[in-house]
């Protein structure tokens, strides 16, 4: 692996298999450095959903990464936000 990031795509759709109408990626993270990132939610007009992934770039001519490449964990600023998702995200549902 050549490096990592967080990736956020958002979605008009909830359901189905809806398309990406916005990604927003953090910075890359180099192989072997570890590093804490923080990623906003913004989504753009339109948005209902939202997908969080982490994706890696392999090395120049290499085939795969290794099973154990990344570790990543996810976790929202405000504990108190997880009712709602989080503080930082439009996407919050009309009612609670």
């Amino acid at each position: 692996m050549r490096e990592a990031f967080a990736r956020i795509a958002y979605y008009a759709s909830a359901t189905g298999r809806p398309r990406q109408i916005a990604i927003t990626d953090s910075e890359a993270v180099a192989a072997g450095e570890g590093r804490v990132l923080f990623v906003p939610l913004d989504p753009p007009p339109g948005a209902v959903a939202y997908r969080v992934r982490v994706l890696a770039r392999l090395r120049a001519g290499a085939e795969h990464s290794g099973d154990d490449a990344i570790t990543a964990r996810v976790t929202l600023i405000d504990r108190a936000a997880t009712r709602f998702g989080s503080l930082f995200s439009r996407l919050l549902p009309d009612a609670p």
